[in-house]
């Protein structure tokens, strides 16, 4: 008798199906993995900034950036941090997963909210022949509350010392927000400020401040560089339980010591652990 010298056509179905079925449980892992680490590398990123915003006080007194308008600084101030910035760490404005300019012509003039995967950009100029004329792009913004407010006529001076931190060396440093992921560059969080029905899509607006820094860019997380210099990975529910600013309330009523029942959340949160 003649010796076989092949797969017969079921054998090759049966191991094509293998690989497949293979493949298939694989690459979800894969993906995960994937995610970790450009969730490892966001926090890499953060901890660059803490050097970045360790310097500029340093520089300055031990203060944070003051500005004569508290409600929209963001953009000038980054500004003068970036000009300190060492060039070798450029593309540390980015989230790794969140790279994809909500503009990339850079047409609109204007400010304009990036999402959960998408970053913001301020444009304060025209097209130019070289590309887009950014004044500042990325997806990090910071916490409103640390910075040093002048004369404004916006806030009181027992606002101001009720409210902004305006130095980095405080007593509550390892829960005071300072710079992390963000849909824009920068948000004024109350603790009486509420949770959108829907994640951050495209050209979202502010909404109450949490909502800038409420998004599920890291499967229900988002990394925060905090003013001790630390960068945790802090769930969505516990946005609520930080120190935003110096009398914010941590139990207010989105958390488990305010009263807060699953129900309540949005239901794209509800998977999110509670806090």
């Amino acid at each position: 008798m003649r010796r076989r010298k092949g797969f017969t056509l079921v054998e090759l179905l049966v191991v094509i199906g293998i690989i497949a079925l293979l493949m298939a449980m694989l690459l979800p892992a894969l993906e995960m993995a994937r995610r970790q680490a450009r969730t490892v590398l966001c926090q890499y990123n953060l901890r660059n900034w803490a050097l970045v915003w360790t310097l500029y006080c340093e520089k300055n007194e031990g203060f944070f950036p003051r500005s004569s308008l508290p409600m929209n600084v963001g953009h000038w101030n980054y500004r003068d941090l970036r000009s300190e910035y060492p060039k070798s760490k450029e593309g540390t404005e980015y989230c790794p997963e969140a790279t994809e300019l909500i503009d990339p012509t850079g047409r609109w003039r204007g400010h304009i909210h990036g999402g959960t995967f998408m970053a913001h950009a301020w444009n304060n100029s025209r097209l130019t022949n070289d590309g887009p004329n950014w004044d500042y792009w990325g997806s990090y913004g910071i916490n409103g509350w640390v910075y040093v407010p002048l004369s404004s006529g916006m806030f009181t001076p027992d606002e101001v010392l009720d409210k902004f931190w305006q130095e980095p060396t405080v007593k509550e440093a390892a829960y005071v927000p300072l710079y992390m992921d963000s849909c824009w560059a920068h948000g004024w969080v109350e603790d009486t400020d509420t949770p959108l029905g829907y994640d951050s899509g495209p050209h979202r607006t502010a909404g109450p401040w949490i909502n800038t820094f409420n998004i599920d860019r890291h499967n229900g997380y988002i990394n925060i560089l905090f003013l001790d210099s630390s960068v945790r990975k802090i769930g969505q529910k516990q946005l609520w339980t930080l120190k935003w600013h110096r009398n914010f309330n941590t139990s207010n009523p989105w958390t488990k010591a305010g009263g807060v029942k699953s129900s309540d959340w949005p239901e794209w949160m509800k998977k999110c652990k509670d806090y």
